[in-house]
């Protein structure tokens, strides 16, 4: 696939946070092959990420409150396989909670993405009542096989 071959080099591992400033690749691609080979109307090129075997992954960036990176794995044919959000969760800090996601891709394609968060109340001075605080983190696994991910748990 010429269109993949032509991408930026992305190192394994990959390592992503929700706050980290991701820049857009500079590509002549029009927007539209990007969106036939992303499956995302304004989504933006970052790299290709890895080819194993018929299959090429490559990560685009998706525009939102924080840029959302997006993998997504085509075969030779340019044929979307599999597409998997790197961020699942707001970014930064609300009224009442506190969030930050990351998301690692190791050398054997496999994918963690965590979502760590702080949910508490405020008095009535807005100061956060630390006996109400709650924290924890929450992190899903994916497997890579046959051009396809699956999440393990």
């Amino acid at each position: 696939m010429e269109y993949a071959a032509s991408l930026p080099v992305l190192a394994l591992p990959f390592h992503t946070r929700c706050y980290d400033p991701l820049i857009p690749a500079q590509t002549s691609h029009p927007q539209e092959l990007i969106e036939k080979f992303s499956g995302l109307d304004l989504g933006r090129i970052y790299g290709r990420l890895f080819r194993k075997g018929p299959y090429t992954g490559i990560i685009y960036l998706y525009p939102a409150d924080n840029v959302r990176p997006v993998l997504v794995v085509n075969d030779t044919l340019g044929t979307i396989r599999s597409s998997l959000q790197l961020s699942h969760s707001n970014c930064g800090e609300s009224e009442n909670s506190w969030n930050v996601d990351f998301a690692s891709i190791r050398k054997d394609y496999s994918v963690r993405i965590c979502d760590t968060f702080s949910l508490f109340l405020r008095d009535e001075k807005n100061r956060i009542m630390e006996n109400t605080r709650r924290n924890g983190m929450k992190c899903s696994e994916y497997v890579f096989s046959d051009g396809m991910y699956r999440r393990v748990y």
